[in-house]
């Protein structure tokens, strides 16, 4: 199963993640949820400098983040190996990327109608889905879980318009989405998991849920230890030992990710954040 992924939105938030951030005291500072208030205004400071206004110009062409998307939600969400059968679970991952990217449009540009859409494709979900279910479960979980709560947060702490349903959102990421989060997969690939404890993070901060929060910062090491990269090789990207590094790719993101709320790292601080997290058992590659 491979989830489709904006990329003039996956630019524009990792602009922000490189964007420093004072040190916070211990408590959840909201919008906190993968970038903070801080990021995304010096984001939007310099929406007309490059790289910052092609992604800018991307992601307001996409189709998730036009006025007209289309929610689909569902009930039960069931989700097969190599998405067989894929009933529901294409539409959450793609429903939850929308309605992150209109909340990012509505942050970056002040127009209320976008997080007015957000809002509908969160509404849409939260009045109907119950479940996850099939052997995909815990992975389409913390895939659409981790888009839901970058969304739900932004909106929430940053739109002053009004969101009648929040709170119903709120009861079905605590419901649906984060008890299957934090019993985790130790079974599957590392990776699995590193998305669940991602998708479990932003939940819990969303939640102001700090016992969450500490789970999901523990259960880090548990899939860190599974990870392997292999050691300068050169690999097709659509290969299989291809499509292993692009994972670990993702999966480094996460790891390198401190807590969400208090401060991010040092750039340049990463191969040493990554190697402390990762163990002895991880190889970086040089180049």
């Amino acid at each position: 199963m491979r989830l489709a992924r904006p990329v003039a939105a996956v630019m524009l938030v990792a602009a922000a993640l490189a964007v420093p951030q004072p040190a916070q005291a211990a408590g959840f500072k909201h919008p906190g949820v993968l970038v903070s208030r801080v990021q995304l205004d010096f984001v939007r400071a310099n929406l007309d400098k490059e790289p910052w206004k092609s992604a800018w110009d991307a992601l307001q062409k996409s189709s998730f983040a036009s006025l007209s998307y289309p929610a689909k939600p569902r009930a039960d969400v069931n989700c097969g190996g190599g998405s067989i059968p894929d009933n529901g679970c294409s539409d959450e991952r793609k429903d939850a990327m929308a309605a992150y990217t209109h909340a990012l449009r509505w942050y970056l540009s002040k127009d209320a109608r976008y997080a007015k859409k957000a809002i509908q494709i969160m509404d849409a979900w939260s009045a109907v889905i119950t479940k996850h279910t099939g052997s995909n479960a815990p992975l389409q979980t913390g895939w659409a879980g981790a888009n839901f709560s970058r969304a739900a947060e932004l909106i929430k702490h940053t739109y002053g318009g009004g969101w009648s349903q929040a709170d119903r959102l709120a009861s079905k990421l605590r419901t649906v989405y984060l008890p299957i989060l934090l019993a985790g997969r130790p079974n599957n690939n590392g990776n699995w998991e590193l998305i669940m404890t991602d998708a479990a993070i932003g939940i819990a901060v969303h939640l102001d849920d700090r016992t969450s929060f500490k789970q999901g910062g523990r259960d880090l090491a548990r899939p860190a230890a599974r990870l392997h990269l292999p050691h300068h090789r050169r690999v097709d990207s659509q290969s299989s030992a291809g499509q292993q590094v692009q994972h670990q790719g993702r999966d480094h993101r996460i790891l390198a990710r401190p807590d969400q709320v208090r401060g991010r790292p040092d750039p340049g601080d990463l191969p040493r954040l990554l190697a402390h997290r990762l163990g002895p058992r991880s190889h970086l590659p040089c180049g």
